[in-house]
């Protein structure tokens, strides 16, 4: 056993649990006609906030040692000249300045781990300690803006030529788990202090809190930027083209430097079984810097020549962005700097005697070096490198739509339209430490889904990287009508379904943790699946009527109903992986009904018998899950309940003035209404994102000490985890806001 942790639990209780946020926000504008063809305005935004930040839900419990003041400032200044040079040639200049900070600061002792102990119900987590992506976050960046358009109309052409671009100078002062991060697979293995998994990183140079703190791990700068070309034809009196050409660069000038060990790296034996990738002694560092061509075409037709029938739609490739954090882990995590931890109990022992709860100057550096690493050395130890393949370029995809737009004399209108857009270059990670010579659980007979076990190179805990993929794609229909009565009232509905399918939904500000949140059967070629933002049914309804009172000023009643169909959560196990790699989720195979008992064994608590009896009666409760037998879970095809919703905004202006130019406004608005009218309704269900809404099927694996059932089935303890989703109590409440403005 060893000693007994320093983070108690009746220690967090006593921490304070009072939660604020402040803002103070500064609005400025200029502007200069400086004759009758320029103008000039010149505006800033600023903006000083601060709010404590605590995550809490149904699923995960958080100690008020978890929470940290969010700290984010920033100002924007943008100075914009308009010109008109003659009736047919116009244009506008504009030149921007944004600077961000953002921080954190926790509640806690910055040094103190975040513990992770799995609770009582599957697929729930106690959290203590210190958040691990606080303990030191300090972020700046500098943004420069330049834009420039040139409209030229010459006959049945309206030409349009510009450029934009953005320089960026970034400081990522963030290193993740510096305090390092500590997983008990129960709350008596906590009080023994007996971890399960132990990751954290540290600096070979200096590993004090003030020394990184002061040297940030990634300082780069990378621009983009962008040169586009339109023409909108009016071919007749009914047929509008709009064709246009956009070429996008994302320039990286100084670039992670590839350390010896990734230039040297070992090579997988067994490489291509399961996955591929471009091999770490072949990465070049050659990504980025490309022209990004992206043609489009659009038209409007006016079927019957006087608005009421029209018909629209286009095509083209569009070229997105990536965030930056995910180009700063690659500065950073390049096996020089930083070294990397990541250790299991039941691969390698923690040495007898080491505490990873102690903190201390040093984070959890010195946790580390008990166990067998030189900190200050970078040969000594394991580190983490994050990769980028050669070749990747910022996302792409292909978008298609046609719509229809019908107006009736009595100014009822309806509309259709479809969308449909294909990945062209999305986003895929992976990590290539996992040593691809898997063996296969007795039940899967058609080696689906691959155990894992042993590394590639020693010398590395975690090797990531990124890479483009082509898969992926999502399409929506949306049909909708409306309907005006003069200045009085407006009324409109309308119905989306759609689908989304992606490898990788790309959420997270990591390669590490977007990859090892990824539920996959196969972690490193995951395939093709829901989306987290698959919407697949949406209503949206509003209602607003004017009453322009004789001498009592204006009322404006508007109301907003939303019903969605619920967001989805995929089933599977929860903060643990049963094949052997570093992920923290998995997906799970239901068992046929006979096949069950193989799942569990004989304990104090009930017989293989009665756990096996539990197991089915919860699976067979489920739809999806029961349709699951003999095969696995997917990845998002859970769904929560709708969302439906009701706000409702009141305003009246009192007019000040016999011109009508001057009035006080009175707004009062009330979110939820649903709620207020009956207590059962507009309830907010939501999936938690901690572990990429996963939620348990019930099934904790016995990892520490390893066991096995016979006929190589998987040893399990099961408990029902109760509803797989959770409830937004503070967005499920009425709220009411009221509201005063004076307009001159």
């Amino acid at each position: 056993m060893r000693s007994q942790p320093q983070i108690s639990l009746m220690q967090e209780l006593q921490g304070g649990g009072n939660t604020y946020a402040k803002s103070t926000k500064f609005f400025n504008r200029l502007d200069w006609n400086i004759n009758d063809k320029h103008q000039l305005a010149v505006r800033n935004n600023t903006i000083i906030s601060e709010a404590s930040h605590m995550d809490r839900d149904q699923q995960d419990f958080r100690f008020s040692s978890m929470a940290f003041l969010q700290k984010n400032n920033q100002s924007s200044t943008v100075a914009e000249l308009k010109s008109r040079f003659s009736n047919s040639l116009s244009g506008n200049l504009l030149a921007g300045f944004t600077a961000v900070n953002d921080s954190r600061d926790p509640f806690g002792d910055p040094s103190l781990p975040q513990v992770q102990i799995a609770g009582r119900t599957p697929g729930t987590t106690i959290y203590v300690g210190t958040d691990r992506e606080a303990s030191i976050f300090d972020m700046k960046q500098r943004t420069l803006e330049l834009t420039a358009n040139l409209n030229w109309n010459i006959g049945k052409h309206t030409l349009t030529v510009g450029t934009h671009n953005e320089f960026y100078n970034i400081t990522y002062g963030f290193v993740n788990a510096w305090n390092g991060r500590v997983d008990y697979l129960s709350i008596e293995d906590y009080l023994n202090n007996n971890p399960y998994r132990v990751r954290g990183a540290y600096s070979y140079e200096n590993n004090s809190r003030p020394y990184i703190e002061q040297q940030p791990g990634a300082k780069f700068n990378i621009n983009l930027y962008s040169l586009y070309f339109q023409d909108e034809i009016r071919i007749s009196e009914k047929l509008k083209v709009i064709p246009g050409l956009r070429a996008d660069m994302a320039y990286l000038g100084d670039r992670p430097e590839l350390s010896e060990k990734t230039r040297t790296a070992m090579a997988d034996p067994y490489f291509g079984n399961t996955y591929s990738y471009t091999p770490l002694s072949r990465i070049t560092n050659n990504y980025l810097n490309k022209i990004q061509l992206s043609p489009r075409v659009g038209f409007r037709y006016d079927w019957n020549g006087d608005q009421s029938l029209i018909l629209r739609g286009g095509a083209g490739l569009f070229t997105g962005r990536i965030p930056m954090a995910w180009l700063a882990y690659a500065f950073y995590n390049n096996g020089d700097s930083f070294g990397g931890f990541d250790q299991k109990a039941d691969q390698k022992p923690f040495v007898p005697g080491s505490n990873p709860l102690a903190g201390g100057a040093n984070g959890i550096a010195d946790f580390i070096q008990q166990n067998g690493a030189t900190i200050n050395n970078p040969n000594s130890g394991k580190t983490q490198i994050d990769l980028i393949d050669n070749g990747f370029v910022m996302p792409q995809v292909l978008r298609t739509s046609l719509g229809l737009d019908y107006t009736t004399t009595s100014q009822w209108k309806f509309g259709v339209e479809a969308i449909y857009t294909k990945n062209i270059k999305d986003v895929l990670f992976q990590q290539l430490n996992v040593q691809d010579n898997p063996t296969y659980y007795g039940y899967d007979k058609n080696h689906q889904q691959p155990v894992y076990s042993g590394t590639v190179d020693q010398r590395f805990s975690n090797t990531y990287l990124l890479s483009n993929t082509s898969k992926g794609y999502r399409y929506s229909l949306t049909a909708s009508i409306s309907k005006s009565i003069a200045d009085q009232l407006q009324a409109s509905v309308s119905y989306t379904y759609g689908q989304s399918k992606d490898l990788s939904n790309g959420v997270r500000n990591s390669m590490e943790s977007n990859w090892q949140l990824n539920q996959s059967l196969v972690p490193n070629n995951p395939m093709l699946a829901n989306s987290n933002f698959d919407i697949r049914n949406r209503i949206v309804s509003t209602i607003s009527y004017n009453k322009m009172w004789a001498k009592a000023g204006k009322t404006n009643v508007s109301l907003f109903v939303s019903a969605q169909s619920g967001s989805p959560f995929t089933y599977g196990v929860v903060n643990n992986s049963i094949q052997g790699a570093p992920q923290q989720v998995s997906l799970a195979y239901i068992p046929r009904r006979e096949e069950a008992v193989r799942y569990f064994q004989d304990n104090a608590g009930a017989t293989a018998i009665k756990q096996a009896e539990a197991f089915n009666s919860f699976i067979d409760a489920d739809k999806y899950l029961s349709s699951k037998r003999g095969g696995f879970t997917e990845r998002n095809e859970g769904r929560t309940p709708w969302n439906v919703q009701a706000d409702l905004h009141v305003s009246h202006d009192l007019f000040v003035s016999a011109s009508k130019k001057q009035f006080i406004t009175f707004t009062a608005d009330v979110m939820n209404l649903t709620n207020l009218i009956n207590k059962s309704w507009g309830v907010q269900y939501f999936s938690p994102n901690t572990f990429n809404s996963t939620s348990s099927v019930g099934l904790t694996p016995v990892l520490f000490p390893p066991s096995q059932n016979p006929g190589e089935y998987p040893l399990y303890q099961f408990k029902s985890p109760g509803k797989p989703y959770s409830i937004d109590y503070y967005g499920s409440r009425t709220q009411v806001q009221l509201g005063a403005r004076y307009t001159f």
